[in-house]
């Protein structure tokens, strides 16, 4: 992934440290920890803190494609991972208080399908994909596109992270979806590459990351969720 623009203090010297351009390496880190360790009391609400979404998106981009410019090695630095810890927890806090956990059913498929038919079920909001089908100015679709984009060009790829985590009837019903979701074998018919044509189509560029300057912090939190 290019690099994006840095939105604040804190993601500017993560992305120096990654790339190798930061004063000192080991002096950056400590003063990194400081800046995150403070951020994280001190901001507003950090499912909007740009700063704070973008750095996050990018230390775990180090786990996807990459970051241009990043060596590998900073994929598993414990003290990267140790700033990233500190971001992730204050983020969970923030979404625990945000989402009500249901109690959970009865390990049977019946139980399962029927307790997230109830959770969607319970979405009274407007249909966002009737409204593009339907009412959307070009304008919009292209903004919507802009949105999804972060995700949707590397559609599945962190689902994938929850395959050795599982065992049994769960692991082989997760790598069924995900053998759908990378296309069953044909490259054209991943689901990534199926949005990719979308926004060719519709003149955008398709390349992963191209977008996301334009993307707001609650986007990124969003994709920063499911990693």
């Amino acid at each position: 992934m290019q690099q994006p623009s840095p939105r604040g203090e804190i993601s500017a010297l993560v992305l120096a440290i990654i790339a190798g351009t930061a004063a000192s390496g080991q002096d950056s880190l400590e003063r990194l920890d400081a800046l995150v360790g403070a951020a994280v009391h001190e901001t507003a609400d950090i499912l909007y803190d740009d700063d704070l979404q973008l750095a996050l998106f990018c230390m775990y981009e180090l786990h996807y494609s990459g970051v241009d410019g990043a060596g590998d090695d900073w994929e598993w630095n414990p003290d990267l991972l140790r700033v990233r810890h500190r971001i992730e927890a204050a983020f969970e806090r923030r979404v625990r208080d945000e989402v009500v956990l249901p109690e959970l059913p009865a390990a049977t498929s019946e139980a399962v399908c029927a307790e997230l038919f109830r959770m969607t079920g319970e979405d009274s909001g407007p249909s966002m994909s009737r409204f593009v089908a339907r009412s959307a100015t070009n304008d919009q679709l292209r903004e919507f596109l802009v949105h999804k984009s972060v995700y949707q060009l590397k559609e599945a790829d962190p689902h994938t992270f929850a395959i050795p985590r599982l065992a049994g009837r769960a692991k082989a019903a997760l790598v069924e979806i995900q053998a759908d979701e990378y296309g069953n074998g044909l490259p054209a018919r991943m689901h990534s590459a199926l949005f990719a044509r979308t926004m060719r189509d519709l003149g955008m560029d398709d390349t992963y990351g191209a977008y996301l300057d334009a993307a707001p912090a609650i986007t990124l939190a969003t994709n920063n969720l499911m990693s």
